[in-house]
């Protein structure tokens, strides 16, 4: 199970989020994050504060979003230990000042107008971050800057009935459905780079206005390059906007949010991921790309879908996306490959030696 220590995984995030506070925060500042998991952006919050000898306080309850894989890992794992230690390793223990509990109760108890930024990546479904805007909102002082993570671009981007149909879902063929809806129902002007919407109180009135901040070290994008829905043999499926995109394996430099690559005419689109898989006709296995997590007695272990295989090693190199199931069942049957539902699964098949076909790879 992936621990996503990498909250904000690109450097065009981290980017962007670095200089939102630093032209914000003044001497002695006050930064406030709502949702810190790991801490990812808390270091980098945390680095910013402490330039200006200030604080960031991080509100989390540490257990994870209501249905997402974070939850399942927190039943499991102390995070919040997690948390702390990488903000002992930053030496930043003298400047962050965790808050742990529900981000609506939290929102009620701390000081109006006294934040300098205050940047939000909790709870991404629709209800729960209109709740976090509104409730925190009124904590940021006149010029001081309201953000949040994991908005993909504005309500006119996206067909209305996509974004309404996933805004209960904390991700939603890998669009934040609920963050562009509440963002976009709020403000009637705002920015967004790279998956960071923002805002600059002109007021103590909840006078919004975007903050068209320019970034020369980076092309101002609306989103990152999305992660793959999942892939085909031939294809990697992207949704950008209103399309979704077959994107041929073989162009490993694509990015589909360039004008250029969108008019590539070997990457095809439709309205809806099932009328493009119809336009493919191969089946999709939902998820990332295979990725190899470890190699013993002989054997690859490779994670793909909801499956880990475990691919002798005298095969060389073996392309899960290319390989047909009658090929997978022969490798099964002479011992070459097991399947399992987890690494432990794998493991004991491995000792067990058994050679069945227990998976279907497609689902």
């Amino acid at each position: 199970m992936d621990f996503q220590l990498s909250q904000i995984p690109t450097e065009a995030e981290r980017v962007v989020l670095r200089k939102l506070a630093l032209c914000s925060a003044q001497e002695g500042c006050k930064i406030l994050e709502i949702g810190s998991w790991c801490g990812d952006s808390a270091v980098i919050l945390g680095k910013v504060a402490r330039e200006k000898n200030g604080h960031l306080y991080c509100v989390d309850w540490w257990r994870g979003s209501i249905g997402t894989e974070l939850m399942e890992i927190a039943e499991k794992t102390e995070v919040y230990s997690v948390f702390w230690q990488r903000i002992r390793s930053e030496k930043l223990e003298d400047v962050v000042v965790p808050i742990r509990g529900r981000s609506d109760v939290v929102s009620e108890i701390l000081k109006t107008r006294c934040f300098d930024l205050i940047f939000i990546d909790g709870d991404h479904r629709y209800e729960s971050v209109l709740t976090d805007i509104r409730g925190y909102g009124p904590l940021v002082r006149k010029g001081g800057i309201l953000c949040g993570h994991d908005c993909e671009g504005r309500v006119s981007d996206y067909d209305q009935g996509f974004l309404y149909k996933g805004k209960e879902f904390d991700c939603y063929e890998t669009v934040h459905c609920g963050v562009v809806l509440a963002v976009g129902s709020i403000f009637a002007d705002y920015s967004i780079n790279r998956s960071i919407w923002s805002v600059r109180a002109i007021d103590e009135c909840d006078t919004w206005a975007a903050t068209n901040m320019v970034i020369p070290e980076i092309e101002n994008r609306r989103q990152v390059p999305p992660p793959f829905i999942g892939y085909t043999k031939s294809f990697g499926i992207q949704r950008y906007g209103r399309l979704v995109y077959a994107v041929p394996r073989s162009l490993k430099e694509a990015d589909i949010t360039s004008d250029r690559w969108r008019r590539e005419p070997q990457i095809i689109h439709a309205e809806t991921l099932e009328r493009l898989l119809e336009r493919l006709n191969e089946p999709i296995t939902f998820g990332e790309a295979p990725k190899l997590l470890e190699s013993i007695k002989g054997y690859n272990l490779v994670e793909f879908g909801d499956r880990v295989f475990a691919l002798a090693r005298s095969l060389g190199p073996l392309d899960l996306l290319a390989i047909d199931e009658t090929e997978l069942e022969r490798l099964l049957k002479i011992g070459k490959c097991f399947i399992g539902g987890s690494v432990h699964d794998v493991k004991q098949r491995l000792d067990q030696g058994k050679k069945r076909w227990p998976f279907s790879l497609f689902r």
